[in-house]
């Protein structure tokens, strides 16, 4: 079977921001894949960029922790947009693939990942119910 595969086409954009929020660069023309995953069973999405640089991103645009991807796509026959934004947490070592052109990975996860690494619980609830535990937590801690 034949599909037609204009009908899956995704129009994107995406741009790193840097940590202040200030100097955003649209990436899209050194992209060479981008991942995007979400899942039931994680709390989380994620995504992962596979860079073709031959610009010097990383040392025009210091990577030094607190960087933002903003991704916004949709499908061919949608009208709504969906846009991700993505704290970078991790940067694969590059490789060298011509004398001026490099690849390496930039490995995005949303701010949830972040929160939830930086929040702890030590409390008991002696007699309550799993709902009214669940709605103390969720009125209290978030």
């Amino acid at each position: 079977m034949i599909y037609d595969t204009s009908t899956y086409q995704i129009e994107y954009d995406i741009a790193l921001v840097n940590f202040e929020n200030k100097q955003a660069i649209d990436i899209k023309r050194i992209l060479a894949e981008f991942n995007y995953y979400e899942n039931i069973f994680n709390n989380t999405l994620t995504c992962d960029l596979v860079i073709l640089d031959a610009i010097g991103l990383i040392d025009r645009l210091p990577l030094v922790g607190n960087e933002k991807i903003v991704l916004a796509f949709k499908s061919k026959d949608s009208q709504n947009q969906i846009v991700r934004t993505f704290d970078i947490y991790k940067i694969s070592n590059r490789t060298q693939l011509e004398e001026r052109l490099n690849s390496y990975v930039i490995y995005g996860v949303s701010s949830e990942s972040i929160v939830n690494q930086t929040k702890t619980l030590s409390q008991s609830f002696p007699n309550q119910t799993i709902d009214q535990i669940v709605d103390k937590i969720f009125n209290e801690f978030v």
